[in-house]
């Protein structure tokens, strides 16, 4: 027997007609700033305010950017700008453990080998081994 799986359930209820919340209050609060801006302004100002306002406000409820909301956009945007940004470089784990294994396995005394020998071709090579295998001093 198969079922339905329900699809699009990060999608937001419409509550007022095609709107969500966040979109009517979006809307309303436009609407209640050019309400304000109609008493404050003059005539010939107001109605440039007017476009500015709604296009910003339509921008917000409907507009979207890779995806993403405009709203939810801008707040990342700033988040961005202000907080702090700190790198920081961890050494993989990989390399630690390979060299653990490769310490404590032992063979017997006939099948020892010379050790291998690491020539650094270049300083920067050197420093690349140094720091990945964390090694001290490597012996050529």
């Amino acid at each position: 027997m198969q079922f339905q799986v329900p699809q699009f359930l990060e999608r937001e209820s419409k509550i007022i007609g095609p709107l969500t919340f966040k979109q009517f209050i979006l809307i309303a609060g436009g609407i209640l700033l050019l309400v304000i801006l109609y008493y404050l302004l003059p005539k010939s100002i107001f109605i440039i305010a007017v476009i500015v306002v709604l296009a910003g406000v339509f921008a917000l409820v409907f507009g979207k950017i890779d995806g993403v909301p405009v709203g939810e956009f801008i707040i990342n945007y700033f988040e961005y700008m202000f907080k702090s940004k700190q790198y920081v470089w961890h050494k993989e784990e990989t390399s630690q453990t390979f060299i653990k294994i490769i310490q404590t396995k032992q063979k017997p005394e006939k099948e020892k080998m010379a050790p291998i020998r690491i020539t650094p071709k270049s300083k920067l090579q050197e420093m690349s081994r140094k720091v990945e295998f964390g090694i001290k001093n490597i012996k050529e």
